[in-house]
């Protein structure tokens, strides 16, 4: 619906190394919230962006100076596009039972 507020938030996470695997460096999610405030719900968009060290370029990225570099700007991209894209089809989903 037209004016239907949505948020963005972007948080890093620094899981623990597993044996065995490539292990990234650390992983930004892109958290999108969609406030379906008359229909007393949300919708929760979550995009995770591993970085694995030889995979990005570490310089482009300073998240306390606000660079995120290439992945996490494409990440961004692709969940501004699902906000812009996103449709429910049937309200009826929402209606108390």
């Amino acid at each position: 619906r037209e004016g239907t507020p949505a948020y963005t938030l972007i948080a890093t996470q620094t899981p623990p190394p597993k044996p065995g695997s490539k292990n990234p460096d650390f992983t930004a999610i892109v958290l999108t919230l969609i406030r379906l405030e008359q229909e007393s719900t949300d919708v929760l968009v979550t995009i995770n962006v591993p970085h694995i060290k030889g995979e990005y370029t570490e310089e482009e990225i300073d998240m306390q100076m606000g660079k995120q570099g290439k992945l996490i700007e494409n990440a961004v991209e692709y969940a501004a596009k699902i906000w812009e894209t996103f449709k429910i089809k049937d309200w009826g989903l929402f209606k108390e039972v």
